[in-house]
């Protein structure tokens, strides 16, 4: 058996089945096991949404200015920006994306010289509207101290997709037509993912000095993994081979991802107008010790045909247990930098930007260190197995066939540079303020390993929303964003994401992947309720 380099994708690699003959289930099994691999939850990293309405109205930047409870998860030293002993908010973001598709077939000659075959057709994601909530509270203990608790779900990490169907790795989701034409070309890249992710955060703030505040945050991060893809394996078959895809399901949870924040905000002098901000978030690995791996046959060719008829498919399901996977995370930098207008008098004695200021402009840089999300890993326990029965009328008998323990899918993640530029204006001081922002993403994955689960691709993001605040304690804010992503064309020549083969794989069996057109697009929605006693 070969193994080639693989896609860092983001779930199991594995692919084409119907199947039939005896080796050809070893194949089979063997691919499965080697793809069975998770998807990166881009938990620290790639979050395209930021915390909170008045922060995403922004785009994110309130490093510096971050005036509610959902500073907790930008800067914890920010949680004493507001002067009320107590701030309790809820947040709701409605998400929506879509990443489409179209892959062209890469010919690679004896000598490696390679040439564009088949183009297939453009294939989008089913993407359900993802629906996050977001609590925050903070509360001053005393003097130039305060404490904050809450829930953040990194939009990047909860999300519910499918390419195609994912029980049959057919485009019109039957199983009765497997035909080449209908199997989905992104089956060995991905066919579907559930994944959500949360962390309960505890943050802590101290007032050094008038001018310096100092905070640190500590999030116990709980994620859920449930990624299904397709991986290819060949077996010979007496004077035939078969060819197959085979789906694999890795399913499993990480009770503990730990996540620690460290923050700073400063005014250089008492009476410049300008605030200063820092904030550095380390995450651990996603670690999985008990992940469950499902293999299921889709479809198998039998070359020549007329083999065909010598017997039954033999029923390729399968299950391994106590598999462990592990997705690195990634760690992020911010600095940002806010010149404030301030109102003589403020309209009430909240603290917030909405009662004291007449605009503010900030502008935040930042940098996702990636380089940590090379490989993720599998390993399976000792002696794994996989059982086949036998198929009628009996020619192929029942056998086992013994799976690789351990495999490493490369990604080829990079440093990611970010810009944030926002800022407030408010016109009704302490009863309206509106807010704009736009963002940006440099391109965070290394050329020729994109892939179609949530990579960092580059993108500009528009924002905007606002403000009211009822009865001088209650604050309703609404805010949209709008993500562009330019096309990303993959050439035949730069490609580099291999599918996973097992069995007895010929030249060319670990067919280049990846190669075609990706476009991608991303908006949303986020209201919140905070509440000032």
């Amino acid at each position: 058996m070969r193994i080639p380099s693989v896609s860092p994708s983001v779930a199991c690699s594995f692919a084409r089945s119907r199947v039939k003959p005896r080796a050809l289930a070893l194949a089979w099994a063997l691919g499965l096991a080697l793809t069975g691999v998770v998807s990166t939850v881009q938990a620290a990293g790639f979050e395209l949404t930021p915390p909170g309405a008045r922060g995403n109205g922004r785009a994110g930047a309130v490093l510096v200015g971050a005036d509610d409870p959902n500073g907790l998860f930008y800067n914890p030293a920010s949680i004493l920006n507001t002067s009320t002993r107590v701030s309790t908010g809820l947040s709701v973001h409605l998400n929506s994306a879509e990443t489409c598709f179209q892959r062209n077939e890469v010919v690679e000659g004896p000598n490696g010289a390679r040439t564009q075959g088949v183009s297939y057709a453009n294939v989008c994601e089913d993407a359900k509207l993802a629906i996050i909530p977001e609590l925050a509270t903070t509360w001053r203990l005393a003097k130039g101290w305060a404490l904050g608790f809450g829930l953040y779900a990194p939009p990047a990490g909860s999300s519910d997709t499918k390419f195609g169907n994912v029980k049959t790795g057919t485009l019109n989701g039957s199983s009765g037509d497997s035909s080449a034409d209908q199997r989905s070309p992104t089956r060995y890249l991905l066919m579907g993912q559930k994944q959500l992710q949360v962390f309960p955060t505890l943050g802590l703030a101290y007032q050094l000095h008038p001018q310096l505040r100092l905070g640190a945050s500590f999030g116990w991060g709980i994620t859920k993994l449930d990624f299904t893809n397709a991986g290819f394996s060949r077996a010979r078959a007496g004077g035939a081979f078969a060819v197959s895809d085979i789906s694999t399901q890795l399913e499993g949870t990480d009770w503990f991802a730990p996540r620690v924040s460290l923050g700073i905000w400063a005014q250089p002098a008492k009476n410049l107008p300008l605030e200063l901000g820092f904030n550095f978030t380390w995450t651990g690995d996603v670690t999985v010790d008990d992940a469950k791996l499902t293999l299921h046959g889709l479809n198998t060719d039998i070359i020549p045909p007329e083999f065909a008829a010598l017997s039954e498919v033999p029923q390729i399901d399968g299950k391994v247990n106590d598999v462990k996977v592990t997705v690195p995370q990634v760690s992020q930098l911010m600095l940002g930098v806010r010149y404030v207008k301030k109102l003589a008098t403020p309209a009430d004695r909240i603290g917030d930007r909405l009662s004291t200021e007449r605009f503010d402009i900030e502008l935040n840089f930042g940098a996702t260190f990636g380089s940590n999300m090379q490989n993720i890993n599998l390993r399976l326990p000792k002696n794994s197995l996989l059982r086949v029965p036998q198929a009628p009328p009996g020619v192929i008998p029942a056998f086992e066939v013994r799976l690789p323990e351990r495999t490493d899918l490369p990604r080829r993640w990079q440093t990611q540079a970010m810009v944030r530029l926002g800022g407030d204006y408010n016109p009704l001081p302490g009863l309206l303020g509106l807010r704009l922002g736009v963002s940006y993403d440099a391109h965070g994955v290394e050329s020729g390993y994109e892939n179609i689960d949530f990579s960092p691709f580059q993108n500009i993001g528009l924002h905007a929303g606002a403000t009211v605040r009822i009865a001088q304690r209650v604050d309703l804010s609404a805010s949209f964003a709008q993500h562009i992503f330019p096309a990303i064309k993959v050439s035949v020549q730069d490609a580099k994401v291999r599918r996973v083969v097992a069995g007895d794989p010929n030249t060319g069996d670990d067919s280049i992947v990846n190669a075609g057109r990706y476009t991608r697009k991303a908006s949303a929605g986020a209201l919140d309720v905070v509440v000032h006693f």
